[in-house]
């Protein structure tokens, strides 16, 4: 039997959040079930995805404890009056530098009430689909709509990390992700210590090679990003979603927190 070498240190707290609730049935199916296990510890909810009404109270009643945020989205299931695409965003944010703020503010307001319609309650945390929660025109807005309606009570993501585990990850820190993380700081709410859990989706790579690589470099309160999907087969995942439910599912997750002296905590700034 393996023995814990890190037994007598404190554990390290880590956040492993599934992003795209709502997106679909496998997605929310997956998730709600992962969720029950206390396989993961926060959730990210599309409000205007087709599956996220239907499933909001399975996911309350199954997990009381797992953190719920808001999946910000400018990208695929928003209106039509402010949907496009992640480069069109990237485009008007970082280039061009005229982003419709009262548009983009309007939208974070209808998301937020739709948030709190589905769950009675604030999010406890928010972050962005495609990481849109972090371009320019958008942090703003967000950040000053958050603290006029939640004060300090709602935490936010960062994508900072404390080590680049890929192209995808320096990528994502770069645009934006560093500037989000002091405006963070400077506004005085409370983010993620650290981050890890990008990657192309391919499946090259055994992803429970991959979550150990993370873990072994992730701070104390760092989170690990997941987008789980329940597989129709689950003995032969087909891509690198179900493959990701398959490990989480499984006695290999347990065990890894075991070895590497991990435990999970919920996402909020409580």
């Amino acid at each position: 039997m393996k023995t814990n070498v890190n037994a007598r240190e404190p554990p390290r707290l880590i956040i492993v959040c599934a992003d795209d609730f709502g997106a679909n049935e496998p997605a929310s199916n997956a998730i709600i079930e992962l969720a029950g296990r206390s396989a993961i510890s926060a959730t990210s909810c599309l409000v205007h995805a087709p599956a996220a009404a239907t499933h909001a109270s399975r996911l309350k009643s199954a997990a009381p404890s797992v953190s719920i945020g808001l999946h910000l989205d400018f990208t695929e299931f928003a209106p039509d009056s402010i949907r496009a695409t992640l480069h069109r965003w990237l485009l008007t944010g970082f280039v061009l530098r005229n982003i419709d703020r009262a548009g983009a503010l309007s939208e974070i307001r209808r998301q937020l009430q739709r948030f709190e319609d589905l769950f009675a309650s604030p999010p406890a945390y928010i972050d962005g689909h495609s990481h849109v929660h972090q371009i320019p025109g958008i942090r703003e807005p967000l950040l000053q709509e958050m603290s006029d309606r939640y004060g300090r009570s709602v935490a936010i993501r960062s994508t900072w990390g404390a080590e680049h585990t890929g192209t995808k990850s320096r990528f994502i820190q770069e645009l934006g992700g560093r500037t989000m993380r002091a405006l963070i700081a400077r506004a005085g709410m409370h983010c993620n210590a650290d981050f890890a859990g990008a990657y192309d989706f391919s499946t090259d790579r055994p992803f429970p090679s991959r979550m150990d690589n993370w873990l072994r470099h992730l701070r104390d309160g760092g989170m690990v990003m997941c987008h789980p999907e329940y597989p129709q087969h689950p003995e032969h995942p087909r891509n690198a979603r179900e493959a990701e439910y398959c490990f989480f599912a499984s006695p290999a997750w347990p065990q890894m927190q075991a070895d590497q002296n991990i435990r999970l905590q919920p996402f909020s700034a409580r």
